[in-house]
């Protein structure tokens, strides 16, 4: 259990933001699309938000931001398809 508390605890916060953001915009879309349209969208979201920081803000492009956000439409089709 320990191991587990060190390695949530080692998650950055802004990594976490990207997590509940894209869980928060992921699961309402699964109502009107299929997973994989939501995939689709998703990474678009990521890659689009990366880009416009990368260029307008003079930060690095930071594709692991883009991981955590289409993390969670990942989980929960996997989920699905485990059912």
């Amino acid at each position: 259990m320990n191991k587990i508390k060190k390695f949530l605890a080692g998650i950055p916060n802004d990594k976490l933001l990207h997590f509940f953001y894209g869980w928060m915009i992921a699961a309402p879309l699964l109502l009107f699309f299929e997973h994989v349209i939501v995939l689709s969208i998703m990474l678009i979201i990521g890659l689009t938000k990366e880009f416009i920081e990368d260029i307008y803000r003079d930060s690095n492009l930071c594709l692991s931001d883009t991981a955590y956000t289409i993390l969670p439409i990942v989980t929960m089709t996997v989920v699905e398809y485990l059912k």
